[in-house]
């Protein structure tokens, strides 16, 4: 079940990026919330598959270019997983490039995404999903 979830997140991140929002979406738990990374312009929580879809729409279209790389699996307990990844990006605006070292904890249930915190690191994504109090 595990390589099930982690191929679940990896199935929706690839959409996002390629913009197949409708797509996105489908993997989304009708009930999702999600945090975003400290500082972000829309932290949230952002509530439910529209408000979701949205904050990450938004996200999405300031970037030309995306892709992930390094991408590892920190840990999968119970039915919590914390993937890290870099994430390179060219800006739509400025047409600069650069990249993110990031991390998501994310729950799945029903084959869906229910759960999703965003963190500059795998510790504090480790965190957000209660592994180190």
């Amino acid at each position: 079940m595990s390589q099930e979830n982690v191929d679940l997140y990896l199935e929706a991140r690839d959409r996002l990026v390629a913009e197949d929002f409708d797509g996105f979406a489908s993997l989304l738990h009708p009930e999702v919330s999600t945090t975003a990374l400290e500082g972000w312009p829309e932290p949230g929580p952002h509530h439910g598959r529209d408000a979701v879809r949205a904050a990450l729409e938004r996200i999405v279209a300031e970037f030309d270019e995306q892709r992930f790389t390094d991408t590892e699996v920190v840990v999968e307990r119970d039915d919590w997983t914390v993937i890290a990844y870099r994430w390179r990006v060219r800006g739509s605006a400025s047409g600069l490039e650069t990249h993110f070292d990031l991390a998501v904890a994310f729950r799945v249930i029903d084959a869906q995404l229910i759960e999703m915190h965003f963190r500059w690191t795998a510790d504090d994504a480790l965190d957000a999903a209660g592994f180190r109090e």
